[in-house]
């Protein structure tokens, strides 16, 4: 995945548009109406995916990959947990830049890849959102009649959890963000053999957090997969 630097894009929609903080001066937006349907946040949003990725880039990851995966954890790791459809999962709480909100998705013209969902606006930043649903193979809604184990009472609400990579920011939604729990590496159990072939493969184990018992996921190796879905 790769992504371009802040000073690369005129993000002019936090200048003078519908985001600036002294009121939107654009005068695209007489015809434009919003930043979304302009053609300036389209390219921005286009900009993210078509750029060719430096050399040093190329080196520094292709080193990285001929390492043998890293399988252990930090002793007292704190991970924050949350679901998508029925599953529980949890990642390092370091990795995380911040929830937010749910916010309109802009669909990248020409992109029909169904684990990028698009581009959105979060905290003034233009980022991609990816889906996990799609990468992971997990249902997105829940069907009817079924519940949810271990939920706590209330409606959840639903959030965008905003990723820092080592190439960037991304952002993918939630269906409810749980809490966030410190582990030691012993609590890290071995994965249930139950489990979803396709999300097999980027659990490196599980917890018990609150009575569930929750997927811990490979986040390098969800990383990688999604750079290499989006190319």
């Amino acid at each position: 995945m790769v992504m371009v630097d802040a000073m690369q894009i005129d993000d002019c929609w936090n200048r003078i548009g519908v985001w600036s903080k002294t009121g939107a001066s654009c005068p695209l937006l007489v015809e434009a109406i919003h930043c979304r349907n302009c053609e300036l946040y389209s390219a921005a949003g286009r900009l993210l995916l078509e750029r060719e990725a430096p050399l040093e880039y190329k080196q520094q990851w292709a080193k990285r990959y001929a390492q043998p995966l890293e399988r252990t954890l930090r002793r007292g790791t704190s991970f924050t947990v949350f679901r998508i459809g029925m599953e529980w999962l949890a990642i390092p709480t370091q990795a995380i830049k911040s929830i937010e909100d749910p916010v309109p998705i802009r669909r990248i013209p020409h992109r029909s890849n169904p684990v990028l969902r698009g581009i959105a606006n979060l905290a003034g930043e233009i980022e991609l959102v990816v889906s996990l649903e799609a990468l992971l193979g997990i249902e997105h809604e829940v069907a009817a009649g079924e519940q949810i184990t271990g939920r706590r009472r209330g409606r959840p609400i639903q959030r965008m959890v905003r990723v820092i990579g080592e190439s960037g920011l991304f952002a993918f939604a939630v269906a409810e963000v749980l809490s966030t729990h410190r582990h030691e590496e012993s609590e890290i159990e071995p994965v249930p053999s139950t489990l979803e072939k396709a999300l097999l493969r980027y659990v490196r184990g599980t917890l018990e957090v609150e009575e569930l018992r929750v997927g811990v996921l490979d986040l390098n190796l969800v990383v990688y997969s999604l750079e290499q879905s989006l190319k």
